[in-house]
Order: C-alpha cells, then structure tokens, then sequence
C-alpha cells in the first residue's frame, strides 16, 4: 500500500507540473519514465525516479521566487494557559523597562582642554 501510494504521488506531482516548467524532451521521456515509476519496490528506485524528475525540472522552477512570495504560514499551538503566562512576561518586561526609564541619569560635564586621557570606571 505504500509503495503504490508513494507511485502515485510521483505521479501526481509530475502531471501537475505544467509542461512548459519541463524541459522540452520530457515528452519523448515521459512514457519510459511511468514504465519505470511503475516498477519500482525499493527506495533506491523511488529516488531514481525522483531524481529523475528533479532534472527534468527547468532551474527557473527552483528559483526561491515562486515560493517567498507565496507567505507560508506556521501554525503554533497556544492554550489559554500558555497566552497568560505571555501576557505576565510581556508586563514584566514592561514593568522593568519602565523602570529602567525612570531611573535619573547623572550627566557629567568635562571641560574642554583637558591633557590627559579621561576614564570612567
């Protein structure tokens, strides 16, 4: 059952790419490529087939253009529980950023002219 899911899907990837993303010979190929598909039982043969696919495949295809563009979304689970304990560290950060900016800042003035080098510690 595997194995026939695993054609299958070979299969249905190649018919659903449309031809003028193949190289133009794959027509001529294409009919010893599902002889070959249809035979296969063991995983090196699938990556064969595979491989096979993936050269017949124009480069233009593989291009990262076609697929930034497309805006995939990652799902991430978050219970109730989990969006209240955000809740408190997102008004932790804030309790201590605010208290961060109410600190008074001491500024030191130095003269010019000085003839020697000034370090803080």
């Amino acid at each position: 059952m595997t194995v026939s899911t695993l054609r299958l899907s070979l299969a249905q990837l190649e018919s659903s790419l449309a031809s003028p993303f193949l190289h133009p010979n794959w027509q001529l190929h294409r009919q010893s490529w599902l002889k070959a598909l249809h035979h296969c039982t063991k995983p090196e043969d699938f990556s064969l087939a595979l491989t096979i696919l993936v050269h017949v495949i124009k480069p233009v295809l593989l291009l990262p253009v076609w697929h930034e563009a497309l805006g995939h979304v990652r799902f991430k689970r978050i219970t109730s529980l989990d969006r209240e304990e955000m809740k408190k560290k997102e008004r932790e950060q804030k309790k201590l950023t605010e208290e961060e900016l109410a600190r008074p800042v001491i500024w030191i003035k130095y003269t010019l002219g000085l003839k020697h080098q000034v370090l803080s510690f």
